[in-house]
């Protein structure tokens, strides 16, 4: 949840093809 909520955080400040790849590497560290 920490990293979902930094993710959050840094959304404007990043760009968006970045914080794609941030979610797509999140959601693989998140499902089983």
């Amino acid at each position: 949840m920490f990293i979902f909520l930094t993710i959050l955080l840094l959304l404007p400040t990043v760009d968006k093809q970045s914080t794609m790849v941030i979610f797509i590497l999140t959601a693989y560290l998140y499902t089983p």
